[in-house]
């Protein structure tokens, strides 16, 4: 093939447009990126767009793509090439185009939608492949076109027991990121996914699994049918394959013991090797399904600490609530948690947040520079907060006794025309946040005590008791008469 492409740059002049591209698809499909001989494919391409036809289009597209060779001015050739013939594409032809700049991520919406409209147009006529690939496309590049995925859908549910494993797993996959819930669709995939679930490999299971869990699709058969498989094959799967598929059991939620042993067990021998997503997901799936490994969490703590550093503000958070929530305290991860939350704490969402002071107060650690820097920052964001921030973050307040009085005048301010959005525990942890650090801020305990009189048959025992401490603490003119530790037990820290 080095000979061929030696004599190919020496008479590129004599190639038609078709010649170039069936060329550059020679050597994409052999996986050989020969440098010089792409580079003047190119040069000569450039010079003869004008007499290119459908399929020297996509096959040209198609091959830089799948070489990942970044070549800007012979993609937007072939882009403005495509608008103008993108009606004599074949199904394959689009999907193949789509394909291609969705790889190399550029967005062309005007050609995107000529694309979309040509395939919708022959739908009828696409294959597997190509149902697939166009569904694919749009979704990597985060283009949820809804007359397209509606057709290719229509299709899917028709031809779907043609599909093999990567059809269906990067069509469900498709659908999952771009959001568009389509039961009938999933209901089929499922069905045809279940036939054939013994040929996916390891990254089929897991993106199918993924899948279904971000639509909030649970569908047991296909499930028992992804676990039995991923158990058999589970000494194939890479620390994403473990991490995805144990996250997407728990996001449903659903606790398949067996299978969970089996990730526990492959993922200690790999720990070493999961990124930082990796290790959060697996902690966060952990805690979502109460799955309290202690080999598996003390190495997942381990790993975090030495690489926490790469941490983002979404792993940091989500790998404190877990651990929180399985009720580990961890003194080692929580303190390196905090060093590495502390100079990024800007780029924390509310959720983080909120998740990241709870996990410290669940787990009695008062850490006043990290305090300081999350309250810093909730009065940045403050009108972002939600219901359960706002719960959150004052009950944590309260659990910590961290008096921070511009923080709980802005949660309190924020959380008045919220109230009605409140469930019972918030209503009821909200006074006794108030409550137990006497902040009385009256305006928001009688609209409490309003909005719980509205719900109050929906309050758990607990959640009563609460409330009436609460509110008798903060009225009553000689607080030391009420008992102090009421409504919330007696507390011990750890301090930094």
């Amino acid at each position: 093939m080095s000979a061929i492409a030696c004599a190919a740059v020496m008479r590129l002049g004599d190639f038609l447009v078709q010649n170039l591209a069936n060329t550059a698809w020679a050597f994409a499909k052999l996986s050989m990126r020969h440098e010089p001989l792409l580079a003047s494919i190119a040069a000569a391409a450039l010079a003869k767009m004008s007499a290119s036809n459908a399929q020297g289009i996509s096959n040209l597209a198609w091959s830089y793509a799948t070489l990942e060779v970044q070549h800007e001015p012979l993609m937007q050739a072939l882009s403005e090439a495509a608008m103008h013939r993108c009606q004599d594409f074949s199904p394959q032809d689009l999907a193949n185009t789509a394909w291609a700049f969705a790889v190399v991520v550029m967005f062309n919406a005007p050609l995107l939608d000529l694309l979309a409209g040509a395939a919708i147009a022959r739908i009828a006529e696409a294959e597997a492949q190509n149902l697939a690939m166009m569904a694919w496309a749009f979704a990597s590049i985060s283009v949820p076109h809804g007359p397209l995925l509606q057709a290719i859908s229509s299709a899917a549910q028709r031809t779907c027991s043609d599909f093999g494993e990567q059809h269906l797993s990067n069509t469900a996959w498709a659908f999952a990121t771009v959001r568009f819930e389509d039961a009938p669709l999933f209901d089929a995939l499922a069905s045809c996914a279940i036939t054939q679930i013994s040929a996916f490999g390891p990254q089929g299971l897991t993106n199918t699994a993924w899948s279904f869990a971000v639509n909030d699709v649970l569908h047991e058969p296909l499930l028992d049918a992804i676990a039995s498989a991923a158990r058999a094959t589970i000494s194939k799967f890479l620390p994403r394959n473990l991490a995805g598929t144990a996250w997407a059991f728990a996001h449903l939620p659903v606790l398949d013991e067996h299978l969970m042993a089996a990730i526990s067990s492959s993922a200690l021998g790999l720990i070493s090797e999961f990124s930082p997503l990796e290790l959060s997901n697996t902690s966060w799936a952990c805690a979502r399904i109460a799955w309290l490994d202690a080999p598996l969490l003390a190495s997942i703590a381990a790993s975090a600490i030495l690489r926490i550093e790469q941490f983002d503000a979404q792993h940091l958070s989500n790998t404190a609530w877990a651990f929180a929530v399985l009720l580990i305290t961890d003194a080692p991860l929580m303190s390196a948690s905090s060093a590495a939350a502390l100079p990024i704490i800007h780029e924390f969402a509310p959720q983080n947040l909120s998740n990241t002071v709870w996990a410290f107060a669940k787990c009695a650690v008062q850490d006043f520079p990290l305090l300081h820097a999350i309250s810093s920052a909730s009065l940045a964001r403050i009108s972002a907060l939600d219901c359960q921030n706002i719960a959150n973050t004052v009950w944590s307040c309260a659990i910590l006794w961290f008096h921070h009085v511009p923080l709980l005048d802005a949660l309190s301010s924020e959380a008045m025309p919220k109230l009605p959005l409140m469930y019972p525990q918030s209503l009821a942890n909200t006074a006794w946040a108030c409550a137990s650090l006497m902040f009385r801020h009256m305006p928001l305990l009688n609209a409490l005590a309003a909005q719980s009189m509205r719900s109050l048959t929906e309050f758990e025992a607990l959640e009563l008791t609460n409330m009436a401490w609460s509110l008798a603490r903060v009225t009553c003119r000689d607080s030391t008469s009420v008992d102090d530790d009421a409504g919330g037990g007696s507390r011990s820290f750890t301090t930094r």
